[in-house]
């Protein structure tokens, strides 16, 4: 019987830390898309101020 939950007990211990390997995976991931999805909303952000430029201003130099 104690071999049997032995055997048990590290079949379980595998599995455990598989599954934190595949979890730890995951919330690194998830951290890389975040820092991806906050630098893509920053590259937004500046290009729509950049749209909303009027582009027909007079400039501060006269030409000669």
């Amino acid at each position: 019987m104690t071999k049997g939950i032995t055997e048990k007990k590290l079949l379980i211990r595998q599995q455990l830390e598989n599954v934190v390997a595949e979890h730890n995976k995951a919330e690194q991931q998830k951290k890389a898309l975040y820092e991806q999805a906050i630098e893509l909303q920053g590259a937004l952000k500046v290009l729509e101020e950049l749209d909303d430029v009027p582009t027909d201003t007079p400039s501060d130099t006269e030409p000669t």
